[in-house]
């Protein structure tokens, strides 16, 4: 199977040919790499997106609830600014 991989220098790939397709690399995250079987690979990744979709969505609810109280703050700061 012919394919790009990344060199890991920015967005530089070169084009590499696999020989063997019954295993694959994964990166687990903190820049380690596992050599998976692909069912094994696809099952690891479905655990991994269901986690970062998880505290992905953590974060923005958190980001939406910091916004609401940095709206509330100014709108107090405009009455207080207003009342003087």
């Amino acid at each position: 199977m012919d394919c790009l991989t990344n060199l890991g220098i920015s967005m530089v790939f070169a084009k590499t040919r696999v020989e063997d397709t019954s295993k694959i690399f994964v990166s687990t995250g903190l820049g380690f790499f596992v050599e998976m079987e692909l069912q094994h690979a696809f099952d690891f990744l479905g655990k991994k997106e269901a986690f970062l979709t998880e505290k992905f969505d953590a974060e923005v609810d958190r980001s939406s609830r910091i916004k609401t109280q940095i709206h509330e703050m100014l709108l107090l700061f405009d009455m207080l600014r207003e009342s003087t």
